[in-house]
């Protein structure tokens, strides 16, 4: 009875040798197990790798959702001029005036950032001869700044009091999200091992060790609300903002044995 009890393991343990699927659970009865002990423990040691090669993957997914404690205006200011110098000056001083416009608002320099700035060539191509000529330049800058949602309507009110002619987007985000991402990650660990308890439940099974934790996943990218341009301000109110929600996620995968 040993030897064919030994035959069995061993060809099993040859087969099972080129697959990363999770093995099966070995049948073998106290007794075998026992007298297998008895004769080495090379072999034991090898009845009870298979056994605890049996696992089970399960995922969950954990979100949170929490209100934005940061906003960021985004604006742009275009000028033209019949030459480069004459457009990009116009540039500088409207972006001036809306930089005054923030700081007096109470917004620092750190928080204010030139994002972008271009100039280039414009061209137009009368009817009348077909000809497509340089007409001038127009020059582009374009302004951020970091604000809390509850002033991002002023800071976006102001700059185009002071002379922005383009709103390029106010998007909201959350600089300190670790205790959310704790909690998502908590989330996501309980409704794995819930998974996990229920494909072995039926089956009289049971979780005994996990054995490896994959965390991914991550807080929402900033939402933005996208603007357009504004050349002209026909009435003067204010800009309503609202920056609702932002959703933490984290997704757990967990491998455990049964």
């Amino acid at each position: 009875m040993l030897r064919g009890s030994l035959s069995v393991i061993l060809v099993l343990l040859v087969s099972g040798c080129g697959s990363q699927v999770a093995a099966p659970a070995l049948p073998v009865a106290p007794a075998q197990t026992q007298a297998l002990s008895n004769g080495t423990g090379i072999i034991d040691e090898a009845v009870q790798a298979l056994i605890n090669r049996r696992t089970v993957t399960v995922s969950g997914e954990g979100t949170v959702r929490v209100p934005p404690d940061t906003a960021t205006v985004n604006i742009g200011l275009e000028q033209k001029g019949i030459d480069a110098n004459t457009a990009q000056s116009k540039a500088n001083v409207a972006a001036q005036r809306v930089i005054e416009a923030w700081k007096a608002q109470g917004a620092s320099d750190s928080s204010i950032q030139t994002v972008g700035m271009d100039l280039f060539p414009e061209y137009a191509r009368p009817e009348a001869t077909g000809i497509e000529t340089m007409t001038g330049y127009k020059a582009v800058m374009r302004l951020q700044v970091r604000t809390t949602p509850a002033k991002a309507g002023d800071r976006v009110d102001a700059a185009l009091n002071a002379g922005a002619n383009r709103l390029e987007g106010v998007a909201f985000s959350v600089e300190d999200n670790v205790k959310a991402r704790q909690q998502a990650i908590a989330k996501a660990i309980n409704k794995a091992l819930k998974e996990a308890h229920a494909a072995l439940g039926p089956m009289d099974l049971k979780v005994k060790e996990v054995q490896r934790i994959e965390i991914g996943g991550g807080s929402t990218p900033p939402i933005p609300l996208m603007g357009g341009a504004m050349m002209e301000r026909a009435t003067v109110v204010q800009t309503p903002v609202q920056p609702g929600e932002l959703e933490i996620r984290a997704v757990v995968t967990i491998v455990a044995t049964f």
